[in-house]
């Protein structure tokens, strides 16, 4: 038997509800949605053709906050067998992520999806595994893992070179911090 019956109340821009005797909020701000529902949160924004863009930031197995970046708008990295993927000691891996950001050499581009999306660049990848930027050619030569721990989904750097061997390395911020010229 539930105590509390099922309601829903709405004032401004904070909604709260009760279904079966289990309460959530959810709170509007501009285009970001904050919602709580039992010991489960969760914060995104909600761009105008209804996709999740910039970052969804969910509660890990533990509670804490771990955040995927551009959620909807991420795009899946050249399969195999066109590119091989390796970690920063040579050895081969897989991509379990999606890419969300992309720095290019030039410093011109540099963006989220969702960003470039929101300025009106074209981006998609090819056939051939380049990287298209409105009319120009690019090529992911490697990607970073913010932290495997807390964050889903890579940032791409590439150049107008294509990468040797068709090899994309896959680091993680320890990489950097451990790297030493």
């Amino acid at each position: 038997m539930n105590i509390i019956p099922d309601f829903n109340f709405k004032v401004g821009n904070v909604t709260i509800s009760c279904v079966n005797g289990e309460l959530s909020t959810i709170i509007k701000i501009k285009d970001w949605y904050y919602t709580f529902k039992g010991e489960n949160f969760s914060f995104f924004n909600l761009g105008g053709d209804g996709k999740r863009r910039f970052s969804h930031v969910i509660n890990g197995i533990y509670g804490e906050p771990w955040t995927i970046k551009d959620p909807d708008l991420a795009m899946t990295l050249p399969a195999r067998p066109l590119w091989q993927y390796k970690n920063e000691k040579g050895e081969m891996v897989q991509p379990d992520e999606k890419l969300a950001s992309i720095i290019c050499e030039d410093e011109a581009h540099r963006f989220s999806l969702s960003n470039a999306k929101r300025l009106g660049h074209n981006v998609r990848f090819m056939e051939d595994g380049s990287l298209m930027i409105d009319e120009e050619t690019w090529w992911i030569h490697w990607v970073l893992r913010i932290d495997k721990n807390m964050v889903t989904n890579y940032v791409g750097y590439a150049y107008k070179d294509k990468p040797a061997n068709r090899v994309i390395v896959i680091r993680e911020i320890a990489d950097l911090v451990n790297y030493r010229p």
